[in-house]
């Protein structure tokens, strides 16, 4: 066929508007489609989510074995319940009840009886939802059609109720969901919730992430793991999204940009635009507005910590995602000024990583982590806070803020549903200000502080239970009998694999069980003696370890290291260099190279340990700050020095800050002994400070700097092999030791005595 030129096509007179075509086209596209809904009714449950319809379906399920096991018919009941019946009443209330008695089902106990029953329906609340689920599977499966069959009387088959919108208040379904508490009652249901609403405040997130990182070794799981679960708490943080709208975040999601400083032309700075798409959405809606998703920015912040872009970007350089081929940070953190005129510079992902996620960890991962990093914290078990507090933190935080329809499209909620939902039980404000003003004090920052939710923590509780727990178990006659049973099924290996499985569940249980009470022993214990003014240095377990066999996990002390390294005043190009080669699995060598000690270097002197509260710091002037400021409480009354006491030796200390550094100068080396001798510097002299956390470690390598200090004094050590026959003087009275410093205590040795 001839090709027809541009000029020689033929065009219609006038164009084929839509629905005008053919009438033989139309009228079979008509007939199709109608043989194929005549075939197919609307189907409700298809804008279900999956998780709905698979709890619809069990209390379905659950309700057609009880009419079967009452010999009843279970379509027949709904229907005499649309008219009223005392007797399809009664049926669904027996229904209800026991669904609640027959919840039990058998626990692990550390008691003799080793099993125990327990019910797993304890609040009302639950009854409510199952009875709203029951009530709309009815609707559906049996009412639906008679509304079909008796269209004259259609209205009358027809059940409504929620949990939430009880409905009209004259219905038969209506009466059994006003009745439901009186049976909750009666069976010791919990009207209640069974859980405290709280809020995490950003110092809640910060000890969160610290954790994560500094406790790696008790909180195991995969880099990439360890990255995800800190970007979600970060981003859950920002804007109170609910978990599984930032637990995986596609790098479609994520678009980074080289941005010019508005302050400065000169200077080029990375940024992103995130975007957050909401869940809890209905499915297949039309949406005549924007409100399923949210976009903002972010560039780098200083606490390195919280600096998402940081961990991103090492994320990007270990997946390969830049289309530009960045291979280090330094290339990604750029320094050179953009060209004239040109203010913004996407950096593009790659075609086959845009489908990908930035980080990813699944909800229930997130759940276990959450809890460990909580536990591992020191949280006590009544404090314990649901993923939840971040949305609740994140929402108060938001209010204060911004406007309420801002805070509303960012939560995807409306005010009604904040103020019912979001508002934690334990308020942040200082109402004795506001009722008395000025007469009040200033105290917002303390009344805010007793808000928080770890301000009752203790790090020194236990997390592990002891091995003579753990070999305890082994005596029971449940564990007995399935290692035997393990042990003949060697010719079975899926037979096996479930025994296995089995076992594990056991242990798993009844670890908790036992470290459950071994924490309430140490919180009541240290509780008492702390509010006697007694230490309680003898109850911490800092050295405990896992007595069960783990396997291996990589990197847990890399990452312990990189949470140092992110505590401190790092830039974004070191801290995710670090990251790159810490999500590359390499080793501790490989990832801290600039640290490796060569053949002619010489290994560099331990580091300083408070042999109190056993934290380590860079060097002796760290230590005595630390001991000073956190433990001056300790030397008010003799005590045991716990260092001796790990050891298996009792050694008392007299009741001076003198003789605790005398006894570990003799005993425990110099390098842990901290300047108790001299007093305190006062406020006049011009020494450079640094602030020392409880608990912290000092950058390794990294010393003060001190400005020119007035000589009071020049100690010189005496040498002697005896003990101190002053121990228990008061220095400034006898004169000795007014004065002390880093350098002196180098002319000790060990067991030398002062």
């Amino acid at each position: 066929m001839p090709f027809k030129s541009y000029e020689d096509k033929e065009w219609p007179v006038s164009l084929t508007r839509a629905r005008a075509g053919n009438e033989d086209d139309i009228l079979a596209v008509a007939l199709e489609t109608l043989e194929h809904y005549d075939n197919n009714a609307i189907d409700d449950s298809e804008f279900l989510a999956d998780k709905t319809k698979r709890y619809l379906q069990e209390i379905w399920s659950q309700w057609l074995r009880f009419a079967d096991r009452i010999k009843a018919h279970p379509e027949h009941t709904w229907l005499a319940l649309c008219i009223g019946s005392d007797e399809a009443k009664a049926r669904c209330r027996a229904f209800l009840e026991s669904y609640v008695r027959t919840s039990m089902v058998k626990r692990p106990c550390l008691g003799v009886e080793e099993w125990q029953e327990v019910r797993t329906v304890n609040c009302a609340v639950t009854l409510e939802d199952v009875w709203a689920a029951l009530v709309r599977n009815a609707d559906e499966n049996v009412l639906k059609r008679k509304r079909n069959e008796d269209r004259e009387r259609a209205h009358l088959w027809s059940l409504r109720y929620s949990s939430r919108d009880k409905g009209s208040r004259s219905s038969p379904a209506y009466e059994i969901g006003q009745w439901i508490p009186q049976l909750a009652l009666r069976l010791g249901l919990s009207l209640k919730q069974l859980f405290t609403k709280r809020e995490t405040t950003p110092e809640d997130i910060i000890l969160i992430l610290s954790t994560l990182w500094s406790r790696a070794e008790d909180i195991r799981c995969s880099p990439s793991t360890r990255l995800a679960f800190g970007c979600s708490i970060i981003l859950g943080g920002i804007g109170g999204w609910r978990p599984k709208s930032v637990v995986a975040i596609k790098y479609e999601q994520v678009q980074l940009a080289w941005v010019r400083d508005p302050f400065d032309p000169q200077i080029t700075r990375l940024a992103a635009t995130v975007t957050i798409r909401h869940v809890k959405q209905k499915q297949n809606r039309i949406q005549r507005g924007q409100r399923s998703e949210v976009k903002f920015s972010i560039t780098t912040v200083p606490c390195r910590q919280l600096c998402l872009l940081t961990f991103w970007v090492s994320r990007a350089l270990a997946d390969n995602a830049f289309e530009a081929g960045f291979t280090a940070s330094s290339q990604v953190f750029r320094a050179e000024p953009l060209e004239p005129g040109i203010d913004y510079v996407p950096l593009l992902w790659k075609s086959n990583t845009k489908e990908k996620s930035i980080h990813s960890i699944s909800y229930n991962t997130y759940w276990s982590i959450w809890n460990r990093a909580l536990f591992v914290s020191g949280l006590r078990d009544e404090d314990a806070m649901r993923p939840y507090a971040m949305r609740v933190g994140g929402g108060g935080r938001l209010d204060g803020s911004l406007t309420a329809p801002l805070r509303n499209f960012i939560l995807s909620n409306s005010t009604e549903v904040y103020e019912h939902s979001y508002l934690p039980i334990h308020l942040n404000k200082d109402l004795m200000k506001v009722a008395y003003r000025d007469k009040a004090g200033q105290n917002e920052e303390m009344v805010s502080m007793m808000s928080r939710a770890f301000l009752r923590r203790d790090p020194y509780a236990p997390i592990y239970i002891t091995k003579d727990d753990f070999a305890s178990f082994e005596k029971r006659n449940d564990l007995s009998s399935l290692r035997k049973q393990y042990r003949e099924a060697t010719d079975d290996p899926v037979k096996a694999s479930k025994i296995k499985a089995r076992i594990k569940y056991l242990l798993d249980w009844l670890e908790r069980l036992r470290i459950q009470e071994v924490r309430k022993e140490y919180f009541d214990e240290v509780d008492r003696l702390r509010a006697q003014g007694i230490s309680t240095h003898h109850l911490r377990t800092t050295q405990a370890s896992n007595p069960r066999k783990q396997r291996e996990v990589v990197g847990s002390s890399v990452a312990v290291r990189i949470g140092k390294l992110l505590d401190e005043d790092v830039g974004p190009v070191s801290a995710a260099t670090v990251l790159l080669a810490y999500l590359q699995e390499k080793s501790e060598r490989e990832v801290f190279p600039q640290e490796q000690v060569t053949a002619r270097e010489c290994e560099p002197a331990p580091p300083s340990r408070c042999l109190l509260c056993n934290c380590s710091y860079a060097n002796v002037s760290s230590l005595t700050r630390h001991v000073r400021k956190h433990h001056e409480d300790t030397f008010r009354v003799p005590f045991d020095c716990p260092e001796c006491q790990r050891t298996g030796e009792t050694r008392q200390i007299s009741a001076l800050p003198a003789a605790w550094s005398n006894h570990v100068l003799r005993y425990h080396g110099k390098q842990h002994t901290p300047n108790l001798w001299s007093k305190p510097r006062s406020e006049g002299m011009n020494r450079v400070k640094r602030a020392c956390v409880s608990g912290g470690v000092a950058g390794p390598g990294k010393r003060r700097k001190l400005e020119a200090e007035p000589d009071e004094g020049h100690f010189e050590p005496k040498r002697e092999k005896s003990p101190d026959p002053h121990v228990d003087e008061e220095f400034w009275v006898t004169g000795r030791c007014r004065e002390y410093d880093e350098e002196a205590l180098e002319l000790f040795e060990c067991g030398y005595v002062a």
